[in-house]
């Protein structure tokens, strides 16, 4: 097994985890302003 695979494959859960992150910001941020 490649030793780099864990590493990357938990860089892009964590890079994909941010996103969803600032794009539940983002959401609940645009809903504060409008309300």
């Amino acid at each position: 097994m490649n030793c780099h695979a864990p590493r990357t494959l938990l860089h892009a859960l964590f890079s994909m985890g941010r996103l969803r992150t600032a794009l539940a910001a983002a959401l609940v941020q645009r809903c504060t302003l409008r309300c």
